[in-house]
Formats: C-alpha cells, sequence, structure tokens
C-alpha cells in the first residue's frame, strides 16, 4: 500500500505566509512603478505646457495680424474652457 505524504499545518502555514510575503512584495513593486511612471509624466506634462501655451499665442496673433478676429476668439474661447 502506498502512503501519501501529506503537509502537515506547520507546513501549510509556511507556504501561506510565503505566498503572502511574496504578495506584499509584488504589491509595493507595483506601487512605485506606479509612482515612478506619475513622476516621469508629471515632468513631461511640464515641459509640453509651455511649448503648448507658445504655440497657440502665436495661432492667436497669426489671426490677429490677418484680421480674423473670430477665429482668434473662437481660439481664445477653447484655450480657456
Amino acid at each position: 500500500m502506498i502512503e501519501r505524504c501529506l503537509p502537515t499545518s506547520e507546513q501549510v502555514s509556511t507556504v501561506s505566509g510565503l505566498q503572502q510575503q511574496q504578495a506584499v512584495q509584488n504589491e509595493l513593486k507595483l506601487k512605485h512603478q506606479y509612482q515612478l511612471s506619475e513622476s516621469e509624466l508629471k515632468a513631461i506634462r511640464s515641459q509640453m505646457n509651455p511649448h503648448f501655451i507658445f504655440n497657440v499665442l502665436n495661432s492667436i496673433e497669426a489671426y490677429v495680424m490677418d484680421n480674423e478676429k473670430r477665429k482668434a476668439s473662437r481660439l481664445i474661447q477653447n484655450l480657456l474652457h
């Protein structure tokens, strides 16, 4: 007759504890990756905003210089909303 080796409650507890610890480590790693991604995105946005505003102002100036008041006005309204 073949006897099966069943894990003891201590072994089950140890495996469960290791799995829990690994899950916590994975969660921390994901949180750090998320924070890093958010920081990178914030840095990119801060670089883009001045360029965007500069381009919009140049477009508005071009419309004003070409006497296209309505287009300039619409662009300003869109910028503010």
